[in-house]
């Protein structure tokens, strides 16, 4: 089974590719920036990956693609647009983008209980360079992140279904290169200081959405109906 990665742009998954691969993943992508269209359903893919910034609306299909993902339960993970798109997939609100650049989110207290943020500070600044922002979770949803400023940086929802505003999977080309589409150069000091400790964490966050929600070791072959983690 597939792991569909779904990228908005042309920076790519980055840490997240990266990660998964070293876990075992193959990887499925689409890149709806170049032109490329999504799959019809959900056959072969054992997980869901969505990533970049959105430069218009949302391509047909995808809303549905998630919703039908979640309700099969399989892994979810929503970065940067992605995580707003998810949220408003599920039910979620729509909300303004959070201010681009290194912004402050604090983990609330079921993120600090969160498995998948096991060893990340309850205090970490993150790279934000999206389109959108999550006013509110999904019904049933839980923040597991804040913004300082206000609005929701992290959810998880159901029981595989993550979302994470902050860019995380950028690594310093990555950043420059979202910071460029956006109009700052992001080749700065503070994030010459900012991305080691969060390329850092977001390892942690990979390797436990690998580990712990998506373990490619347990999962059944079979249509997306029958996987069980």
């Amino acid at each position: 089974m597939a792991t569909l990665l779904i990228q908005f742009d042309e920076i790519g998954g980055g840490l997240l590719t990266r990660i998964l691969r070293d876990y075992g993943h193959r990887l499925r992508t689409v890149r709806l920036a170049s032109g490329e269209v999504l799959p019809a359903d959900l056959d072969d893919v054992g997980a869901v990956a969505l990533c970049g910034r959105l430069s218009s609306g949302l391509p047909d299909g995808l809303a549905g693609l998630l919703v039908e993902a979640h309700a099969a339960e399989l892994p979810i993970l929503g970065l940067g647009d992605g995580a707003a798109v998810l949220a408003e997939a599920l039910g979620g609100d729509a909300g303004d983008p959070p201010p681009l650049g290194w912004q402050e989110v604090k983990a609330t207290a079921d993120g600090r209980e969160e498995a998948i943020l096991a060893g990340v500070p309850w205090t970490t600044r993150q790279f934000v360079a999206g389109s959108r922002g999550v006013g509110g979770v999904p019904g049933g949803g839980r923040p597991l992140w804040t913004f300082s400023g206000g609005g929701v940086a992290a959810f998880h929802c159901g029981l595989r279904s993550y979302g994470f505003v902050p860019r995380i999977e950028l690594d310093l080309a990555g950043v420059g290169a979202a910071s460029s589409a956006s109009g700052s150069s992001g080749q700065d000091a503070e994030t010459a200081e900012r991305l080691p400790d969060a390329e850092r964490l977001a390892r942690r966050i990979f390797e436990g959405f690998a580990l712990f929600v998506a373990p490619i070791d347990r999962a059944n072959q079979g249509l997306a109906k029958d996987l069980h983690y």
